[in-house]
């Protein structure tokens, strides 16, 4: 055997190795990028975190529910800040924390974003207290206790009284709302009006009232 036939060989082995190795790190990265991102809150778990194109999945623990309202930016947004009295377009999906159920989700009425005031009397304590100080293009999770969401009489039969709400809202507008008169819309619930709830919660099930914006 020459020397000009062991160097050859020997190149040949390291090629082999390194693209062995490109070919586990190829496999590496389609591993990695196909694993569901999550981020944990008081052992709420949010799937499809970081991705604002995709609807989020909230999975609620079997413990018992913080006392205090918590909020959490999931995504930091680098738009304009969202400030109480503001028009607000978001989408958000919205669990009960003792049957880990969805009982409202914008993302399942179409691409559009709901619009809302946030100011009290129009959405519940939970939004007007939570959602100020985020920025549009960001992702927030709230937990809000009964006292801030709907309180002792509960909604309908997803919403049972003294229960504990977990919203992941999206904002992706804001800007002065003009005025107008919400003495009429003092019964708040889930973010947007006991009114809007109740018809989106028809349109879910199949009845033939359509989700206000």
């Amino acid at each position: 055997m020459t020397l000009r036939t062991t160097t050859r060989r020997a190149c040949v082995a390291v090629l082999c190795v390194a693209a062995g190795t490109a070919l586990a790190a190829c496999g590496d990265d389609k591993d990695s990028a196909s694993t569901v991102k999550y981020t944990d809150v008081a052992g709420v778990q949010v799937g499809n975190a970081t991705d604002l194109k995709v609807k989020p999945k909230i999975n609620i623990p079997d413990e018992v529910p913080p006392t205090m309202l918590i909020k959490k930016d999931i995504v930091v947004g680098t738009g304009p800040t969202v400030k109480t009295g503001d028009a607000l377009s978001a989408q958000y999906v919205g669990v009960a924390w003792s049957g880990n159920k969805q009982f409202d989700a914008s993302w399942d009425r179409g691409k559009d974003p709901t619009t809302f005031t946030l100011a009290k009397g129009s959405v519940i304590d939970g939004w007007t207290e939570g959602l100020p100080g985020m920025k549009v293009g960001g992702r927030r999770l709230l937990i809000i206790p009964p006292a801030k969401g709907y309180g002792d009489q509960g909604q309908g039969t997803d919403i049972p009284a003294g229960e504990t709400l977990v919203f992941v809202v999206d904002a992706t507008k804001t800007a002065k709302a003009p005025k107008t008169d919400t003495s009429a819309s003092s019964g708040a619930a889930s973010g947007i009006s006991e009114e809007q709830l109740q018809q989106a919660i028809q349109a879910q099930t199949g009845g033939q009232v359509q989700a206000a914006p």
